[in-house]
């Protein structure tokens, strides 16, 4: 009859980490939505779905790219949109 394997962890063998502390909304976090009002929708250049955003916490605007996950810094994007 085969071994039933123990998959439940004891409490020894649980790694110690400190406690982490998530700031409530708006506290010490970006808070980015589509531009113009919320209106500004994905757009695609050269086969990237890219999406101009804006942060509502500190009034940057940046282009984010959806497939990628990530911000594009300035030079990113100027390198996308011309090639």
């Amino acid at each position: 009859m085969p071994r039933r394997l123990d998959l439940e962890p004891r409490e020894h063998e649980l790694p110690l980490l400190p406690p982490v502390r998530i700031p409530p909304r708006g506290e010490n976090r970006d808070d980015w939505v589509a531009a113009c009002g919320g209106t500004e929708e994905p757009f695609t250049v050269r086969g990237r779905r890219l999406h101009y955003m804006w942060n509502r916490r500190n009034g940057d605007h940046a282009y984010y790219d959806c497939d990628r996950d990530i911000f594009l810094t300035p030079e990113e994007y100027m390198e996308i949109i011309n090639g």
